[in-house]
């Protein structure tokens, strides 16, 4: 665990209850960014050497990626950050990202995957055999020198090679990759393959999404992103979210046990609520030292935040039937539940009829499967919000 915060920055409010700010306090990905770190510093056989990383919004998958990129560059590795936006990923990997990597891997190389212009600009596609070919449109501004798909192989093998020389790496990070076209995946899995497996060059490739990543990279043309390790990011531990509150809080004027205790409880160990909890709590407190009275009051504050911006927008992309059946769910408690209650809540004689919905409510991130027979909604406080507002 380790502070980011100076002497100058006592009396702001620490906590950073923001998607993708990188917290105060990192704590309880230790053994994720150790193994992460090992397997690149062990080279491309390692089956770490690349990865991905899947899990709700908030459990500081962003997060973990920045953090894993400082390390490996302290180890001297080159650092390419992306992510999945509207428009692809490949053309500002090709025309950004990798464009720095080579200025820091040496000076002397040209990113000559580029035309004389610099880019190049992806218009569509067109089927047919043997898969879907990427067209570029070349206008007075921005041509092309290569298609997009071998420029990527292009730039990996140049920049693997450059990375070599120097006895170093480059470690590609890739956010928010559920939302990324197949196409471009497919460019990305048959460059990492052939760079990375095949010539054994130290690129590194690490992505991360929500939970149905894994489904995302899987297909006859993604063999070498269906293949590569994966694990679920979650919640803190309890231990660890105690840490994450009780450090930042340390820079002012501390915690009461008790009133740690009940934060850290009421937060269930997401990130993100971790953050938005503790800054209500400082916030009430004026940054001296939190009382319960204090983490009381920040919790009722953050179910109203947290209703807005994370509860609310959940409930209105359920269908009817899945919010009677979160509706239930709610109604038995706060923790996990039997499916046989909900059942007998709703009514339902036979459990296959609820099974569907099951599994929908589980491919949405809603609820988790928690035991046998039993689930629980996934969001800290979600159910405690139902009962109030539906």
């Amino acid at each position: 665990m380790s502070s980011r915060r100076t002497g100058a920055d006592r009396g702001r409010n620490p906590f950073t209850p923001d998607w993708g700010a990188s917290p105060p306090v990192l704590v309880g990905r230790d053994g994720v960014l150790d193994r992460a770190v090992s397997g690149m510093l062990a080279g491309p056989s390692d089956p770490w050497f690349t990865h991905a990383y899947f899990g709700e919004r908030g459990v500081g998958k962003t997060v973990l990626l920045d953090e894993l990129g400082a390390q490996m560059a302290r180890h001297g590795w080159v650092v390419a950050h992306g992510a999945v936006r509207a428009g692809g990923f490949v053309a500002p990997l090709l025309e950004v990202e990798l464009v720095e990597a080579a200025r820091g891997l040496s000076r002397r190389i040209r990113p000559s995957w580029l035309d004389t212009e610099g880019t190049w600009r992806a218009v569509g596609s067109l089927g047919g055999p043997p898969g879907p070919v990427v067209q570029a449109e070349r206008t007075r501004a921005r041509g092309y020198r290569l298609s997009p798909a071998s420029a990527v192989e292009f730039a990996l093998s140049v920049l693997g090679e450059a990375a070599q020389r120097k006895r170093v790496g480059l470690l590609i990070t890739l956010d928010e990759v559920h939302a990324a076209d197949h196409q471009e995946l497919s460019m990305v899995s048959a460059a990492m393959q052939l760079v990375s497996k095949r010539r054994r060059l130290p690129v590194a490739l690490v992505a991360a999404g929500l939970p149905n990543l894994p489904e995302v990279l899987t297909g006859p043309d993604l063999t070498f992103l269906e293949r590569m390790s994966k694990a679920p990011l979650g919640f803190l531990e309890p231990t660890a979210a105690r840490l994450a509150l009780a450090g930042p809080f340390a820079t002012g004027g501390g915690v009461d046990e008790d009133a740690l205790t009940l934060l850290a409880a009421s937060s269930g160990g997401y990130p993100y609520l971790v953050q938005l909890l503790g800054y209500q709590a400082w916030a009430v407190a004026g940054g001296g030292r939190v009382t319960r009275r204090h983490a009381t009051a920040a919790i009722v504050e953050t179910a109203g935040l947290a209703g807005t911006g994370l509860f609310g927008p959940r409930w209105g992309r359920l269908a009817p039937k899945e919010r009677e059946f979160v509706s239930a769910m709610a109604k038995l408690g706060d923790g996990p539940v039997a499916v046989a209650d909900v059942r007998r809540l709703l009514d339902v004689e036979r459990y296959e009829e609820l099974s569907y919905l099951r599994r929908r409510l589980i491919s949405k991130g809603i609820i988790r499967s928690t035991g046998h027979g039993q689930i629980s909604l996934t969001l800290p406080m979600f159910a405690r919000w139902v009962r109030d507002h539906r």
